[in-house]
């Protein structure tokens, strides 16, 4: 998978093997090395007062009911995954409650939102 947002800290673990990884050994894929499951990032933006918890999908992986960061708006609040959809042009649209769809390759990665800390 490409490029992600980020906020300025972040930490990766697995919550099924209760594992911290570096970055380099998950940003490929943003699985467990081990186990295969999604890593948590857990993201803060100490000048913002924000931390929450995110798991990040492949495009082709976001599901009905995920809470998803567009590119740019992780310190704003998520918007619901009503559906996705595949389109002509080999892209996906990812149809988000109040925005409307977002289009995005199958392989590009999404923030998806668990939650906070």
């Amino acid at each position: 998978m490409g490029g992600v947002n980020r906020l300025s800290k972040e930490r990766y673990e697995c919550p099924s093997c209760e594992r911290d990884f570096e970055d380099q050994e998950v940003r490929n894929t943003w699985k467990c090395p081990n186990c295969g499951g999604y890593i948590w990032v857990y993201a803060e933006d100490e000048e913002a007062g924000i931390r929450i918890v995110l798991i990040r999908k492949p495009a082709n992986e976001v599901a009905t009911e995920d809470q998803v960061h567009l590119p740019g708006m992780l310190n704003g609040e998520p918007y619901s995954v009503l559906g996705v959809s595949e389109l002509s042009n080999g892209k996906l649209g990812i149809g988000l409650k109040g925005y409307g769809q977002y289009k995005v390759l199958p392989d590009d990665p999404v923030n998806c939102r668990m939650g906070s800390w």
